[in-house]
């Protein structure tokens, strides 16, 4: 999967194209996040707890509230 497919799936789970279950197992199963993000923003995807109404993201040092 190249970055910008990779982009897409980050914008429809944003834009709530994509549900919250289908973007977790999205992650685990797209190994190519770690490619073109880097170990830590993979390992924090993968680390996220998706069940929870609201999520706390910091990548790159800033922090960003998601809602599910």
């Amino acid at each position: 999967m190249n970055l910008i497919d990779i982009q897409i799936k980050f914008s429809e789970v944003l834009k709530k194209k994509l549900s919250i279950e289908e973007f977790e197992q999205w992650v685990y199963v797209t190994p190519e996040i770690e490619e073109h993000y880097g170990l830590a923003v993979y390992l924090e995807l993968i680390s996220l707890n998706f069940k929870r109404k609201y999520m706390d993201l910091n990548f790159y040092g800033g922090n960003t509230f998601w809602r599910s």
